[in-house]
């Protein structure tokens, strides 16, 4: 058991972020097994690739949509939480599911600068023994959407963007690739 633990735990400090990966690796990490993340449904695209939809096998209002291109590699991902599921008492759970991926594309080549400070910023707020600096107003602009202040937040990486909105009575955390001349 602490051999698994072990193993888990070093898979989430040493992945290189899930996009760009690929699908079975993704689905080997630690995240996926500690939320027990079940394919929901599976739709092709017309490049060749696929979207996959997932949630916690155990009911949480929870949705991870991955975009894979044809090698299924993850081109792009959402999260997309249920308001009422950031609502107090639940709210510790709802941000723990934001803040790991926040903290696992934060590890991908090419992210966007501010992803580990907000990561680090959530797990405080969750009650974890961490003492971030101030955030920047970067990151403060970011925690403002999760607390429902603001609408919208983006950062742009090299290799892809992230953007935090609410959309339909859920937050949504998206991960699309950079497009060349966008």
């Amino acid at each position: 058991m602490m051999r698994a633990g072990l193993a888990g735990l070093f898979d989430l400090f040493m992945s290189p972020g899930p996009i760009g990966a690929h699908l079975a690796t993704v689905r080997r990490s630690a995240a996926f097994r500690w939320f027990a993340l079940v394919e929901t449904e599976r739709e092709s695209t017309a490049a060749g690739g696929a979207v996959l939809r997932f949630r916690p096998e155990r009911g949480a209002p929870v949705e991870l949509a991955l975009r894979l291109d044809a090698r299924e590699r993850v081109a792009g991902m959402t999260l997309a939480i249920e308001a009422a599921f950031l609502a107090h008492p639940t709210r510790p759970f709802a941000l723990d599911a934001l803040k790991t991926a926040l903290a696992a594309l934060a590890r991908g080549r090419g992210a966007p600068a501010p992803l580990g400070s907000l990561a680090t910023h959530l797990e405080a707020e969750m009650g974890a023994p961490v003492s971030p600096p101030a955030p920047s107003a970067e990151v403060a602009a970011a925690l403002a959407v999760v607390a429902g202040r603001t609408t919208h937040w983006r950062a742009e990486g090299r290799r892809f963007a992230v953007s935090l909105g609410w959309e339909g009575g859920a937050l949504v955390l998206s991960a699309p690739p950079m497009t060349p001349g966008a």
